[in-house]
C-alpha cells in the first residue's frame, strides 16, 4: 500500500512551495493562493491519507490541482499505481535545493544544472575533468537518478580532495546530497555511489588522509557500505584510523541536517566529527564513545 503523505510533501516542494516537516506534520505555502505565511497544514492520517487544510480558506480540490494531483490522490493507493497515478512533475535545481534545505546557488556552483524534466549532475575526476554525469529526475535519488550513457561507475566530489589531504581527514557517504551538505557546512566528503560501491574508492583518493569518517546508514545497507570500505581499505594497505559515525534519529546526513540546518555543525560534534571544528567539551567526548565505532588500519 502506498502512502502519500512524503509524496505529497515532495510536491509541494518540487512545486516551489517552502516546506517544514516535523515527522508526520508540516507547514507549508499553500500554492493554490499567493501564500507569504506558510498557511497550508499537513498531516498524515491515521489511515493514511493526507490532511490539508488551508487557513486561507483554498478548498482541498485546489490544494492537491496547485500539485497536478487529484483529491483521490490525497488517499492511500495500490503499489502497481491503480490509485494516485499521476504525471511526474519536473525536477529543478530549485526544487532539489529546496527539499535538501540548501542553497539553491550553492549547488550550481557545483555544476548542477537544469536540462529538460531533470536535473544535471557532473562527475568530475582529480583534475577537474567531467568523467560521468548523473541524471535526476526525482527529489529522492533512490526514485530517479541514473548514469547518462553506459561508462562505468564513479565516486562524487574527487575532485574537492585537495580540501580533504590540506586537513587530512575525510567523511564517506553514499550518494550526492549527502556530500553537498557536508560541503555546505565546511566539511571534506567523498560520496560512494551506493552502499555496496566500495571499489569507487581508489588508492590516491586517499594520499595524506590520516583519519576517515564513515557514516552508516541504519539500515542493512548501512552495514554493506561499512564492510566494503573497511575491505577496500585493507586490501590496499591503508594506513590511518577509520571512524563509524550513526545518526539515531536521522537516516543520513541530509536528514540530520534538514530537521535543524543552524545546530547542524554542533550535531556533528557530538555524534563524532568534531575535530574538523577543533573543539570538544566532556559531553561530546562521551557521546562520541556511545555513537561511534573505530577501526584501525596500520
Amino acid at each position: 500500500m502506498g502512502i502519500p503523505f512524503d509524496d505529497f510533501l515532495d510536491a509541494l516542494e518540487s512545486a516551489g512551495s517552502k516546506v517544514k516537516r516535523r515527522g508526520d506534520k508540516a507547514k507549508a505555502q499553500c500554492l493554490a493562493h499567493d501564500d507569504k505565511m506558510a498557511s497550508l497544514s499537513v498531516k498524515a492520517g491515521d489511515d493514511g491519507r493526507v490532511l490539508v487544510r488551508c487557513f486561507a480558506g483554498c478548498d482541498v480540490s485546489a490544494i492537491a490541482a496547485s500539485v497536478r494531483w487529484e483529491v483521490k490522490d490525497l488517499f492511500p493507493h495500490d503499489d502497481d499505481g491503480k490509485r494516485g497515478k499521476r504525471a511526474p512533475l519536473p525536477v529543478t535545481v530549485e526544487a532539489l535545493a529546496a527539499n535538501k534545505k540548501l542553497p539553491v546557488e550553492f549547488l550550481r556552483s557545483l555544476g548542477l544544472r537544469d536540462e529538460g524534466n531533470y536535473v544535471v549532475i557532473p562527475y568530475l575526476n582529480l583534475e577537474g575533468e567531467e568523467v560521468a554525469r548523473k541524471h535526476r529526475t526525482a527529489l529522492k535519488a533512490k526514485e530517479g537518478s541514473f548514469w547518462q550513457g553506459e561508462g562505468g561507475i564513479y565516486a562524487y566530489g574527487v575532485w574537492r580532495l585537495a580540501d580533504a589531504r590540506k586537513r587530512r581527514e575525510l567523511v564517506l557517504v553514499e550518494g550526492e546530497s549527502d556530500c553537498w551538505t557536508h560541503w555546505h557546512h565546511g566539511f571534506p566528503a567523498l560520496g560512494l555511489p551506493g552502499a555496496d560501491s566500495g571499489a569507487t574508492l581508489y588508492p590516491e583518493y586517499l594520499n595524506h588522509i590520516d583519519r576517515i569518517f564513515i557514516v552508516r546508514e541504519p539500515d542493512k545497507g548501512g552495514d554493506t557500505f561499512v564492510e566494503g570500505i573497511s575491505k577496500r581499505l585493507a586490501s590496499y594497505g591503508w594506513k590511518g584510523t577509520a571512524r563509524v559515525v550513526r545518526f539515531p534519529a536521522a537516516k543520513d546526513t541530509n536528514d540530520l541536517h534538514r530537521q535543524d540546518p543552524e545546530k547542524f555543525v554542533q550535531l556533528m560534534e557530538i555524534f563524532g566529527l568534531s575535530d574538523f571544528t577543533g573543539h570538544q567539551g566532556e559531553d561530546v567526548r562521551k557521546a562520541q564513545l556511545e555513537n561511534a565505532i573505530f577501526l584501525s588500519f596500520k
